[in-house]
């Protein structure tokens, strides 16, 4: 993960704990006012947060089966299911709006703020 996806406020893990972004300078993450070079291959102890049905109902989302909705004002952004074997169940990834795949929490939240102009709110 590159400082470049991230914004302050984006959740990330930290040595698997669940953190806020609190700043970023050039390639530097900075949590508990240390700076992390993202840049590197140095290790470096920040990583994605896989986006999951659990996730997705913590930001908000109502669980309609293999669609998830999203009310934000007057909008609302459905998450759907799309894998490449759909009759098994087998599960491969969410799509929001035109199919733009997002992976983890922190590429959802930068696209509701993208889309909405408003931030998400995760409980």
């Amino acid at each position: 993960m590159k400082s470049t996806e991230l914004r302050i406020g984006n959740y990330i893990t930290y040595h698997n704990a669940i953190i806020s972004v609190e700043g970023i300078v050039k390639n530097c993450i900075y949590y508990a006012g240390l700076c992390f070079d993202s840049s590197t291959e140095q290790y470096h102890p920040f990583f994605p947060i896989e986006l999951t049905d659990e996730w997705l109902l913590k930001c908000g989302f109502i669980d309609n089966n293999y669609t998830m909705d999203l009310k934000i004002g007057k909008r609302t952004l459905s998450a759907k299911w799309y894998s490449k074997v759909v009759s098994t169940g087998v599960r491969s990834g969410w799509y929001l709006k035109k199919y733009n795949h997002v992976k983890s929490v922190h590429q959802l939240q930068n696209l509701v703020l993208s889309l909405t102009g408003e931030e998400l709110k995760i409980k």
